[in-house]
């Protein structure tokens, strides 16, 4: 597991979902979900890349800009430009993904987070 990825054990001594911490986010990788086990996708080795679109962003963001993230998945990049970016209000910002199961992991980190993005 990479920097900022960890593992939980509960009581019963089971793994619960994987967290991972990037910025100022951190966001669950899984969910389960009416028994069944929901994985959403995170790639560790786009971390710079990320980084580097929340700096790009706090340079470049303009008054009612939006943004999109078109392939949210967990949320990871959204949330970090709503708690990150400077002058930028979270209902500029839309995260959106095809697979309908994973939006229910980044619904919940939304609500974790205490967020509120469009598209979801």
């Amino acid at each position: 597991m990479g920097r900022g990825t960890k593992r939980k054990r509960n009581n019963d001594d089971s793994l619960q979902p994987k967290q991972v911490t990037e910025g100022l986010v951190t966001i669950e990788l899984s969910s389960s979900h009416r028994n069944t086990s929901i994985e959403g996708f995170y790639n560790p080795n786009m971390r710079f890349n990320r980084h580097f679109s929340v700096l790009l962003l706090q340079v470049m963001v303009k008054p009612n800009m939006k943004i999109l993230d078109a392939f949210g998945s967990t949320g990871m990049l959204a949330f970090r430009w709503a708690k990150e970016v400077r002058n930028i209000q979270p209902e500029y910002i839309t995260l959106n993904d095809i697979d309908k199961n994973v939006t229910q992991i980044a619904q919940q980190n939304m609500k974790d987070l205490n967020l509120s993005v469009e598209g979801l």
